[in-house]
C-alpha cells in the first residue's frame, strides 16, 4: 500500500495520468479502494492531471474522508473553476465536523478569487486564525493578494503586502503585478 501511495504521487507530480489509472486499477483488485491515504493521492493524482470527474468519483466513493481528503477536492475544484462547488463542499465539511487546515483555505481563498468574492475571501482570511486559530502563511497572504488585485483593490493589495508580518516573495509580488497589468496600473507595476 505504502508502494502504491509512492507510485501514484509520482504519476502526480509528472502528470503520469495512464499509469495513474493503472496503478488505481491495479490498487482496486488488490483490496485497497477502501484505504483513505491511496485514496487521498488518487483525488490529488486525478486533480493534477486535469481529471477532476475522475477525482470526484473517488471521493464520493470513499467511506471515510480526512482533511486531506476534503481539502484536496476543494483545491481542485476551485483550480477546475468550480469555485462555487469548492465552497458548498467546505460547507458540508464543516457540518461533519472536520476542522479545516492551513491548506483547505489555500483552496477556498483561491475559489474567492477567481470568482471575485472579495469579501468572502476577506472572512475566510480572518477565520483561519479567529476560529480555528491557523496562523496565516505566506500562500494565503498570496491569495489575498491575487483576490485583491484580481478585483482592482490594488491600493488596498499595496496596503496588505506592507502590514504582512512575513516578508514577500515573488508569488506575492506577481499577483500585485498581475492586477496592476489587468487594471492598467503602470506605478503601482513598477513599485512591484
Amino acid at each position: 500500500q505504502v508502494t502504491v501511495v509512492a507510485v501514484l504521487a509520482a504519476c502526480a507530480d509528472i502528470g503520469a495520468l495512464d499509469l495513474g489509472r493503472r496503478i488505481h486499477e491495479y490498487s482496486n483488485r488488490s483490496g485497497y479502494q477502501r484505504n483513505v491515504r491511496i485514496c487521498n493521492t488518487l483525488i490529488d493524482m486525478y486533480i493534477k492531471c486535469g481529471c477532476l470527474e475522475a477525482a470526484r468519483v473517488v471521493f464520493e466513493n470513499m467511506d471515510e474522508r480526512t482533511i486531506v481528503s476534503w481539502s484536496a477536492m476543494i483545491q481542485g475544484l476551485a483550480m477546475h473553476g468550480q469555485a462555487m462547488e469548492a465552497l458548498e463542499l467546505f460547507s458540508k465539511m464543516v457540518q461533519t465536523g472536520t476542522k479545516p487546515n492551513g491548506v483547505t483555505f489555500i483552496g477556498l481563498l483561491h475559489a474567492c478569487s477567481h470568482m471575485g468574492l472579495v469579501e468572502k475571501g476577506r472572512e475566510f482570511f480572518m477565520s483561519m486564525s479567529r476560529d480555528y486559530g491557523i496562523a496565516p502563511r505566506i500562500e494565503h497572504y498570496g491569495c489575498m493578494i491575487d483576490l485583491l488585485s484580481r478585483a482592482g483593490l490594488l491600493e488596498e493589495a499595496r496596503q496588505f503586502i506592507k502590514n504582512m508580518p512575513l516578508r514577500p516573495n515573488a508569488v506575492v509580488w506577481g499577483a500585485l503585478l498581475g492586477g496592476c497589468r489587468v487594471h492598467n496600473n503602470i506605478e503601482l507595476a513598477e513599485e512591484a
